[in-house]
């Protein structure tokens, strides 16, 4: 993973394959896996935002390597 920009609460990194498949099954495992008490304030999101991300980053994986977002 490389962080390759960082600009007033923007930011942009760079995965591989591995990486983001690691990244979605952490999300998947917290929001699905086990149970989170008080899930949006130990992760500052609510666990519906982060089914949202999980499901973004999901379609770029899933996605054949030439319709990848860049």
């Amino acid at each position: 993973m490389k962080i390759t920009s960082v600009a007033s609460n923007q930011f942009a990194i760079s995965v591989n394959e591995a990486e983001l498949a690691t990244l979605c099954n952490c999300l998947n495992e917290v929001c699905n896996g086990i149970h989170v008490f008080e899930f949006a304030t130990r992760l500052g999101a609510a666990r519906e935002e982060v089914l949202s991300m999980l499901d973004a980053l999901l379609a770029a994986l899933d996605a054949p390597t030439g319709d990848r977002a860049s």
